[in-house]
């Protein structure tokens, strides 16, 4: 990985031509220039996306039952590409055996690789919906909460999560 180096391109809000210089990883200066080389002549800058879910990416699904730790990476160096800079992986109501593995693997991936740290502030539930009292959106039948007292409760799911949910 090249962590010095310049780009060149459109600054996405005036339009003009700048370079950017990065110093170890980081932007360290960006400035207006006169042109373009040609190759960048259509080459847009801006700050990295956000994405607060994806469910997965490069056919790596963060809640299927074969999630690994490798494909966790693979499908964030994937999104990256694509300008994500950051991103919540998102878990589907399933069943708490599978939530719970899952999350453990997530959190495998961020404590094997740094960039993903960075990158990834926390873990989305998506859970289902609760509606008139009745619980609507579960994906898998029986999974999601249980009521205590007409309160909706998660179980322990998060708790593999390593308190980033």
């Amino acid at each position: 990985r090249k962590d010095n180096f310049i780009i060149e391109g459109i600054h996405f809000e005036t339009g003009k031509p700048v370079s950017i210089s990065i110093v170890n990883g980081f932007i360290r200066s960006i400035n207006e220039i006169k042109s373009l080389k040609d190759e960048n002549e259509n080459l847009f800058v801006a700050p990295g996306l956000i994405d607060n879910q994806i469910n997965g990416y490069a056919n790596i699904d963060f809640s299927g039952t074969s999630l690994t730790s490798d494909g966790v990476i693979d499908a964030a160096l994937a999104i990256w590409r694509e300008g994500v800079t950051s991103f919540l992986p998102t878990l589907l109501t399933n069943s708490h055996e599978n939530l719970v593995k899952n999350f453990r693997i997530l959190d495998e991936a961020l404590k094997r690789e740094e960039r993903l740290r960075e990158s990834i502030p926390g873990f989305h539930l998506e859970g289902p919906g609760l509606h008139g009292g009745l619980l609507q959106g579960s994906r898998v039948e029986g999974c999601g909460t249980t009521h205590q007292n007409g309160t909706a409760v998660w179980g322990a799911g998060s708790c593999a999560a390593a308190g980033r949910s």
